[in-house]
Formats: structure tokens, sequence, C-alpha cells
């Protein structure tokens, strides 16, 4: 259902598009048509929203004091990040600053320190020529990015604190 361009005119008539692309296969469309929609007040969720189908209690809760985890359900945050206001425009930002500041980095190798599985994903959709080792100091949190990057050759994971790594050895396991 597309809302009328005057329910807003600051905002340009996007909503067909949006329409068009929200359940897209590309995680990066489907987040952005959602927040296109809601800026038109049309409320959809992205399709991989997933309430309710998550197992509670998947990826338990880290006993590690410091740890990430063992303040917040990873796979809930996860869920709410698909939600996050102008998340995924976070996203595309972040991918033209490769583009225009790193000059051949959009097809050469990154270093992801923390950030989840969803931006990574979205950021991978963007830059298919990228390739990501992905950093997380939590066990519970590199459990989840695993588990969600699993079908991915190009992200790397490393457990640990990133002035720890040796990037020679990091190896997908």
């Amino acid at each position: 259902m597309a809302v009328p361009a005057s329910r807003n005119a600051f905002l340009p008539d996007t909503a067909g598009m949006a329409e068009k692309n929200h359940g897209s296969q590309k995680l990066i469309l489907d987040c952005l048509a959602s927040e296109v929609l809601l800026q038109r007040g049309v409320a959809r969720l992205p399709s991989k929203f997933t309430v309710g189908e998550a197992t509670p209690g998947y990826h338990l809760a880290s006993q590690e004091s410091e740890g990430f985890s063992s303040r917040i359900d990873v796979d809930h945050y996860a869920t709410y990040e698909l939600l996050h206001p102008a998340y995924a425009r976070q996203v595309v930002a972040m991918a033209e600053d490769v583009i225009a500041f790193g000059g051949d980095a959009a097809s050469g190798e990154a270093i992801d320190i923390g950030s989840g599985p969803e931006p990574l994903l979205m950021l991978t959709e963007l830059l298919p020529g990228l390739g990501v080792t992905a950093i997380e100091p939590d066990s519970v949190a590199i459990a989840h990015l695993r588990a969600a990057t699993k079908e991915l050759p190009r992200i790397k994971w490393y457990f640990g604190d990133f002035l720890d790594i040796e990037l020679g050895r990091v190896h997908r396991s």
C-alpha cells in the first residue's frame, strides 16, 4: 500500500520502490525498504525479522562478566538491529566511505571489530569483492556470528581481542 506523496512533502516519492523491494532476498534492500515505508507511515518488518521463531537460549548467555552476551541476548539483539532506525542506511554510508576513501579496498580485505552479523552481511552484499576478518571477543557472540555467516567464504572469524590478532594466522574454522 503506497502512501500518497502529499503525506510528507519532504520525502521523495520512494514508497513504490520500497514496496517492490520489501521481502527482497538481499538483506540490505529488505531493511532499506522497511525503513522507507516506516518513514511513510507504513509499518513493515524486514522479512528476516524472526520474533517468536528464534529458539530462546539458543546462544546461551556468557559467563564472562565483561562479555557483551552477559548483559545482552545476542539473538534478540540481532533481531533488534533489523529494526534499528536508519541502521541499514548507516551500512550504505559505510560502504560509500570504503569506496570513496579506501581506493581498491572495496575489493580487498577489511577487519570488522564486533559489529555483529547483520551489518556485516549487509556490507558484503553491497561490496561483493570485499573479504572480511570479523573479530569478536565474546564467546556467545562469535557463535552467533559463525552461525549467521557460515555460508560466506569471504568472511573469516577470529575469536579474541583485536589487539592480539595475527592477521596471517586467521582461518575460517
